[in-house]
């Protein structure tokens, strides 16, 4: 009697519940099935498995949409800056710059001692703090690997911001940000910051380097974010997107003059292949 045999019977398969010879069953541990029964389990863990993975292209899909729509709203002006325009960017990061005087004064009150230094460097130093903090915050996150991208080149045009306003410390110019009172040496921050640490007379250099850190660590930034939408970073890890826009960086760095730039840039991707290597070989 073909299906009277009762299931878990060494000659029955615990699915169908039919005979068979021991030669024809294969044994998973908790019974035996027949090859037919077994087929049909891996066929539907076959079409689980697609199933997932087509939901899983389809919000792959989103954010790749949604990535596109913030790099070309967000830093995609950023690029425009890279054609001699002003940079939308130095706007957000003044209000970001006020901030940390803000919050210095408000320190000031429960810190002990003399804090006007503090007071003074807060601002730049939360301009260049917030964009870099982000990044770091989203690149370790592969779902916010280019917004965090984006973040870096944010960083960068802090850098170049600084350099700036460096650049006029010695003969302060323009007006207050926020009062859109006159610039003076009573309250510039970089007159006052290198004026307390003896080295006005270098304020030039200090611009000067601000503005090649900030341009590379701008254009990594932005590249990296693009390659990333190109569908890069879904071939390789994130070490090795930044060494393809470290050297793309580069170029674009060399072809507009800026061989300063060019050889950070270089470091930069040396830097990023180490990483990569020593990560590989953990």
């Amino acid at each position: 009697m073909e299906n009277s045999a009762v299931s878990g019977d060494p000659g029955v398969c615990r699915v169908c519940g039919k005979t068979y010879g021991k030669g024809d069953l294969v044994d998973v541990g908790d019974g035996f099935f027949c090859m037919e029964c077994l087929n049909s389990s891996f066929d539907t863990g076959k079409k689980s498995r697609t199933n997932l993975a087509e939901s899983n292209q389809g919000i792959d899909g989103q954010g790749y949409a949604a990535g596109w729509l913030f790099f070309f709203l967000i830093c995609g002006p950023i690029a425009l800056s890279f054609l001699g325009l002003p940079n939308y960017a130095w706007g957000f990061l003044g209000m970001v710059h006020e901030m940390g005087h803000f919050i210095a004064m408000l320190s000031d009150i429960v810190l002990p001692g003399n804090n006007w230094f503090l007071v003074v460097l807060a601002g730049s130093l939360f301009e260049w703090f917030v964009p870099f903090a982000s990044f770091l915050l989203f690149y370790a996150d592969e779902r916010f690997f280019i917004v965090g991208c984006v973040f870096l080149a944010f960083t960068g045009s802090a850098l170049i911001d600084s350099g700036g306003y460096m650049a006029s410390a010695q003969h302060p110019t323009g007006y207050g940000f926020i009062n859109n009172k006159p610039v003076t040496t009573g309250n510039h921050d970089w007159f006052l910051i290198f004026s307390m640490l003896g080295v006005l007379e270098y304020s030039n250099d200090f611009s000067s380097g601000f503005f090649a850190m900030g341009h590379a660590v701008e254009y990594l930034g932005f590249y990296a974010a693009l390659l990333g939408l190109f569908g890069l970073r879904q071939k390789h890890p994130n070490s090795t997107v930044f060494i393809y826009a470290s050297v793309v960086s580069l170029v674009h760095a060399s072809a507009v003059s800026q061989y300063g730039v060019a050889m950070i840039l270089l470091f930069f991707s040396v830097l990023a292949f180490l990483f990569k290597e020593i990560v590989e070989r953990l």
